[in-house]
């Protein structure tokens, strides 16, 4: 019976063999999972007649057991190939598993370690191998291309050094991003060592790298430790200081949300008592803000106390926030929000790691309604709302491109106005611009101080005469081309305009009291500073006013 068995699974090996040859490549897969379930039923069944033939006669059954039979009866869970996709930060481990299961396994015919190889590649990598015609011969040439390809060590090594100059900074204290941290390091330096590299006397500049990428707190924290040591530590002992460290951030945040869980029921009546008693007043704003920022993120010790542990981004001091900070509160409205924008903070819970896009505080401010912080709320009788200028514009993160208004009354009028990313030409880097909409102009206009900054490529022209209000002309032999994208990346375009010194005046020309405008609470406006008097660096002319504005219009201030 089982000299049968070996004779149908070698019928079978060879009708396989024949059907895999002719078959699409969107079909390998599915044939070598055929093949790998018949494999295992014929191993099955061995072992089942091995063990009926001990028990009927334990004497002979030895000189009755084929070759196959010293093959384990034990089933084991299948390995699943790794895939490549042509990342060389991926070629070591793939390459290594894949020589130790097929490659280097003399049971497996080459046709069928090709169609492994085949199955395990996708990406570039797949492209390396493609042309080749799927024949036993071509296998060892296939694998010899793929080595060739990725298993160049000076590439290799550049891979890895680069990957461990660009990991990306921690900006909140977290006990993963800390564990990911570490995992990164680890992977890459194990690499660099299986690559030849001496790594063992890299200690010093490899701690210097991190240090480099870690938060605030962290590094206040190895800075202490390093107050304790003699020598210079080994990278073993930074190691282990984060691991500790991610273990005590771990074991806070449990008990925090634990006791947070139990006491938020008896808590939850005064503290939105205590939240929405503000009586207008800044002050009231920033104690809310520290309650509910105390109930997330402070823990409990043995002595029952809290630990703020937390620095401020403004005064640098321990123990508040910048909503708290005396610093931040002594300023006024326009320098509050140069400070905001110059810490890369959240204009609407003024904390750090994350846009106001991103932000889980749905507050508004508690004058206007919008959403930004009250302390970042102008007054109408602010003397020095005159000082605000376009770095207030620039603070919006959710701006729809053209969602704009147009407002009159007895001492101005606004003009259309939106702010729009325009990207820098030498360093990829955007820039918000607060533009102006004009269905009149023939043409598109940007500042010469604008195209200076954003190194915008220039196409001298024949001198244009532009005329505007009583026919009063310049000339104009500059020309650039550039693209516009609002803040959510929901449009985009490339325009052509004419490059002049300057667009217009300084818009709106006064501060606007937006409480008397009487704005929906369900719009959002393309440029959400428009009150706020700022500099005009672009003019969008009739040759795209008509793609950005709509056809509804609301009437505000009736």
């Amino acid at each position: 019976m089982i000299r049968k068995c070996e004779t149908l699974y070698k019928d079978f090996e060879t009708f396989q063999d024949k059907i895999e040859l002719l078959c699409d490549e969107s079909e390998i897969q599915e044939q070598i999972n055929t093949r790998s379930t018949i494999e295992n039923q014929f191993i099955t069944a061995i072992s089942t007649l091995q063990d009926i033939l001990e028990k009927l006669n334990p004497v002979n059954v030895k000189s009755q057991l084929p070759s196959q039979s010293n093959e384990s009866s034990v089933k084991l869970p299948t390995i699943k190939l790794p895939v490549f996709d042509g990342s060389y930060l991926k070629w070591l481990e793939f390459r290594d598993t894949y020589l130790s299961l097929i490659h280097e396994n003399a049971s497996i015919q080459d046709i069928n370690k090709f169609h492994y190889l085949r199955a395990s590649l996708e990406g570039s990598a797949s492209e390396v191998i493609k042309s080749l015609e799927f024949t036993s011969i071509n296998y060892k040439i296939a694998w010899d291309l793929l080595c060739a390809r990725y298993d160049n060590k000076r590439v290799l090594i550049n891979s890895h050094l680069k990957s461990l100059h660009l990991i990306n900074p921690i900006t909140t204290e977290s006990h993963k991003a800390l564990r990911n941290l570490l995992d990164h390091v680890n992977k890459n330096m194990r690499a660099l060592k299986a690559l030849g590299i001496p790594t063992e006397y890299w200690d010093v500049h490899i701690i210097f790298i991190i240090t480099m990428k870690l938060d605030a707190t962290t590094n206040m924290k190895w800075e202490e430790y390093l107050s304790n040591c003699s020598d210079n530590p080994t990278l073993d002992q930074f190691y282990t200081f984060i691991r500790n460290r991610a273990d005590v951030l771990e074991n806070a945040v449990s008990r925090t949300t634990n006791h947070s869980e139990s006491s938020s029921n008896s808590n939850s009546n005064n503290h939105n008592k205590k939240f929405w008693n503000n009586n207008n007043n800044n002050n009231s704003v920033s104690k809310n803000n520290k309650s509910f920022d105390n109930l997330k993120i402070s823990s409990p010790v043995a002595s029952g106390e809290t630990v703020c542990d937390f620095v401020c981004l403004c005064c640098n001091k321990q123990g508040h926030r910048i909503y708290d900070c005396p610093k931040f509160k002594d300023m006024d409205v326009p320098h509050r929000v140069t400070e905001v924008k110059r810490l890369k903070v959240c204009h609407n819970c003024l904390r750090e790691g994350h846009n106001f896009q991103n932000c889980r505080l749905k507050s508004m401010c508690r004058h206007c309604k919008y959403s930004h912080n009250t302390l970042l709320h102008l007054n109408k009788n602010d003397k020095h709302l005159e000082n605000v200028n376009s770095t207030v514009a620039s603070q919006s993160q959710t701006l729809p491109p053209v969602t704009l208004s147009g407002i009159s009354n007895s001492s101005q009028v606004l003009l259309c106005t939106a702010v729009v990313s325009v990207k820098n030409m030498i360093n990829n880097e955007t820039y918000p611009v607060r533009a102006l909409l004009d269905s009149g102009s023939q043409s598109s206009f940007v500042t010469d101080n604008l195209k200076r900054k954003l190194n915008l490529p220039v196409h001298n022209i024949e001198p244009l005469r532009v005329s505007g209000i009583n026919n009063v002309a310049f000339s104009i032999s500059e020309r650039v081309t550039l693209g516009i994208e609002s803040r959510n990346k929901n449009f985009s375009t490339m325009i052509t305009c004419l490059v002049v010194p300057k667009v217009t005046g300084t818009l709106p020309n006064s501060p606007v009291n937006i409480l008397e405008l009487d704005l929906p609470p369900n719009i959002e406006l393309a440029d959400p500073y428009f009150y706020c008097p700022a500099e005009v660096d672009l003019l969008l002319g009739a040759d795209i006013f008509w793609d950005l504005v709509g056809f509804k219009r609301i009437t505000l201030g009736v």
